[in-house]
């Protein structure tokens, strides 16, 4: 048995595990806890009457206001020692600064912002007396043109750029040969203003079904200029006319495709007169005698002669202007020789000219299958691409309506014998699927990133002083993404006395004579280069200002302009007319906050550096600048077990190619060799919404439609989901209760959008509530039809909310 409970122990709060520990116990001893102790103690039993009455007099009484100082002094050092406390510990701390000193002594410095990347895409001038060639520097400025709350920003490229004027925008192969036949139903032409109406007779010659060349007399019943969107093209729509169309010898036809409309439909001479016995013709080319002047009826034209429902078609061979009389009338006529034989009786009255043939541009027709995979047929260029040559495909999303760009690499570069085509293959597949006639591909591409180069003196040296601290003038400094553990390293170079000192992480491993600095970051982006004491770092020379700096300025979310905002050339390279960024900047990363210091400080630690199980994937991805969610998966892929890194960038945004390629380069460096491994991009399971609501009749229904949309898209954009959750109906349900005006709602729909949603002014269209899911699951990465899918979870696409009013 146990004994009675101490009641001192039932005094003594509870443990709290430290790690659910988020701000200390309170122990503060306020001034009104601290001057009613002293008054209790003057009254203690054990005291005079005397004393023990002074313990009840205000504070007026000399006594009592010594007292109540020192009751104002153990509040302010009562409350100054709990925050103290409070800053001591990384799990309570809430100023930066205190997080900063404390995950220092765990050899971890908190992560800067990285420098935005983007693509810059040059045009180089193709007038005659231009240079061919344009060698774009490295380092090259570009600013951009600032949007409303914006400042300029400076965008350098990093690389060196061989540009030429027939690479600016090689546009795609986007037609196809035009093959009729004498059965079309469709006609495609070149250009938008053909002069064809519906009604009028158009020649056909195309292939046979039998694969002979045959012609036809086709009627126009509709013609559409630029249908669907395609820009330059008419569409006809065209019947097959009633009558038999004669076929004879006279003709030879084209092996290939050729369309001729009629400008004009003119009489045999006679069609006027009286009735009589009809005109016999012997079998022999005799003229035509058209009635009327047609002097732009020319030498081998096409006439179709259309008599009693029966045509046949002739080439002219020769004109001639002439006169006739027929039953007392006389009249200009037009005598016209055939190839053709006409056979039989013919009745001018009922007898029809098709004349003055105009060949149509139908030659071709727009390729209507999407550009898409590996392979692009291009216009040909000289000199082709060559291998290897970055390349952004640009072109109208076939889904969506909008705009894209991918960035792409040449893998081979072919040139047909015609010389027309040129077949370009890319070395991955592209994502979206563009319409040809809208693709071109820019090859004057080259990567930037954020940040504008400055130098000047940094100070002067002291080989008297230990640790000599100095601070970078300008801020924020540049820090671009590397192959390394954090995913960034500085742009700052330090020379002293002309001579280049190198940047480390820590001085602790550095010998006395190593020329190296350390640098600090603080509040603000505000930066400091450390130099050693002479045992661990060589300490800085004396000298008058003989430590110079060059760095670069500017990080994180200012650098994050949108597409067509770099078009400012400070400095102009001769031969160069445009620049402009196709595609939004993309991979930046803002400075480490409280809430990362937290998670990212610990991580470090557990995996030092070192990449063993697969929570060390996790560990070490998260860590890296621009990741801002992460998992990892063992994933058969066909012939062994392979480790499957999902990932998504900062914000819910897609992480950048060059993002995944040096994180993929800093794990290789740090886990053990022979080990299969692959980063991605998570898959995202976009959705939709469809709800009605019912609105308090105290509020506005525009103000509560937009917050519950509102509500919705914060919490379940992709900023705030995660790998392994799932979405409910019954979640957005109770998000959409939860708006300030709504009186009852709906059982919410939750919709699959078919493809990545683009922004919109009016949003994603949502499928009908016949596909309508309840729950909506993530998946972790896996293997499916002979490939590796990544992971994915569920989240709301922008825009794609529909509400409606429920009825009461």
């Amino acid at each position: 048995m146990t004994g009675p409970a101490d009641p001192e122990d039932a005094a003594r709060p509870t443990p709290v595990d430290p790690a659910e520990q988020r701000s200390p116990r309170p122990h503060a001893m306020t001034y009104g806890l601290s001057l009613a102790r002293m008054r209790a103690a003057l009254a203690a039993p054990e005291h005079p009457a005397g004393v023990r009455a002074l313990a009840r007099r205000p504070v007026d009484e000399p006594a009592i206001a010594l007292l109540d100082g020192w009751a104002i002094v153990t509040d302010v050092v009562s409350f100054y020692t709990e925050r103290l406390t409070q800053e001591g510990f990384l799990g309570t701390a809430t100023e930066l600064e205190s997080v900063r000193e404390l995950v220092r002594t765990l050899g971890y410095e908190l992560r800067p912002g990285i420098a935005a990347q983007v693509e810059l895409a040059f045009s180089v001038e193709d007038a005659a007396a231009a240079p061919g060639v344009v060698t774009v520097p490295r380092g090259t400025p570009v600013q951009s043109i600032p949007g409303q709350e914006q400042t300029p920003q400076i965008f350098e490229t990093d690389t060196e750029l061989e540009a030429r004027a027939a690479w600016n925008a090689i546009p795609a192969i986007a037609t196809d040969p035009q093959r009729l036949n004498t059965g079309t139903s469709n006609i495609w032409l070149t250009g938008t203003a053909p002069g064809i109406r519906p009604g009028d007779p158009l020649l056909v010659f195309g292939a046979e079904p039998g694969a002979e060349m045959g012609w036809g007399f086709l009627v126009v019943t509709g013609v559409t200029v630029e249908p669907e969107g395609r820009a330059g093209w008419t569409l006809l729509t065209v019947r097959r006319s009633g009558g038999t169309d004669v076929r004879q010898h006279g003709p030879t036809f084209s092996k290939s495709t050729h369309v001729y409309g009629f400008a004009e439909r003119a009489n045999l001479f006679g069609w006027n007169a009286p009735a009589g016995p009809p005109l016999k013709l012997p079998p022999a080319p005799l003229p035509l005698e058209l009635d009327g002047d047609h002097q732009r009826l020319l030498p081998d034209s096409w006439l179709v002669v259309e008599s009693d429902d029966k045509r046949r078609l002739h080439r002219v061979l020769s004109v001639a202007p002439s006169g006739n009389s027929l039953s007392g009338f006389s009249a200009r006529t037009t005598k016209v020789r055939t190839d053709g034989t006409l056979v039989g009786p013919i009745d001018p009255r009922s007898t029809l000219v098709h004349c003055q043939s105009v060949e149509l541009p139908a030659g071709q027709k727009p390729r209507s299958a999407p550009a898409t995979g590996r392979l692009l047929e291009l216009a040909v260029t000289e000199p082709p691409l060559p291998v290897g040559r970055v390349v952004l495909v640009q072109g109208t999303d076939v889904h969506s309506g909008t705009a894209r760009g991918e960035l792409a690499r040449v893998a081979a570069c072919t040139v047909n014998t015609a010389g027309t085509v040129m077949t370009v293959t890319l070395d991955r597949e592209l994502e979206q699927a563009c319409r040809p006639d809208t693709v071109a591909v820019l090859g004057n591409v080259v990567s930037a990133t954020h940040g504008e180069s400055v130098s000047h003196v940094l100070g002067s040296g002291d080989g008297a002083r230990r640790f000599t601290a100095l601070p970078v003038w300008r801020q924020p400094l540049t820090y671009v993404r590397a192959a390394l553990s954090g995913g960034g390293t500085s742009t700052l170079a330090i020379r002293v006395d002309g001579g280049l000192w190198r940047e480390v992480s820590t001085l602790y491993e550095a010998g006395p004579n190593d020329r190296v600095f350390v640098v600090w970051n603080a509040e603000g982006g505000t930066a400091t280069a450390v130099f050693g004491d002479g045992v661990h770092g060589a300490r800085l020379p004396t000298g008058s200002e003989n430590v110079a700096a060059a760095y670069r300025v500017g990080n994180g979310a200012d650098g994050a302009v949108s597409a067509g905002q770099l078009t400012l050339l400070p400095r102009r390279p001769l031969g160069i007319s445009t620049v402009v960024n196709p595609m939004a900047a993309h991979d930046w990363s803002s400075a480490e906050g409280l809430a990362d210091a937290r998670n990212s400080a610990p991580r470090q630690t557990r995996t030092l550096d070192r990449v063993v199980s697969i929570t060390d994937y996790e560990d070490f991805a998260q860590g890296f600048a621009g990741v801002g969610a992460a998992r990892a998966d063992t994933v058969w892929d066909g012939s062994r077990r392979t480790v499957v890194l999902s990932l998504v960038g900062n914000g819910g945004r897609p992480v950048g190619d060059g993002l995944l390629s040096d994180l993929g380069a800093a794990i290789a460096a740090a886990r053990p060799p022979g080990a299969s491994f692959r980063a991605m991009r998570a898959g995202i399971l976009w959705f939709g919404v469809r709800v009605e609501v019912l609105r308090d009749p105290a509020y506005e229904w525009a103000a509560v439609s937009q917050a519950v949309a509102t509500a919705l898209e914060l919490r379940f954009a992709p900023a705030r989901q995660a790998f392994g959750t799932s979405v409910t109906a019954a979640a957005v349900l109770m998000a959409v209760k939860a708006v300030a005006g709504v009186a009852a709602c709906s059982v919410p729909r939750l919709l699959r959008l078919p493809a990545p949603p683009v922004p919109s002014t009016t949003g994603p269209k949502l499928p009908p509530d016949a596909q309508a899911e309840q729950v909506l699951a993530s998946s972790p990465a896996h293997w499916e039809t002979d490939e590796v899918r990544p992971a994915r979870f569920p989240a709301l696409a922008t825009g794609a909310v529909e509400i409606t009013v429920m009825a009461p």
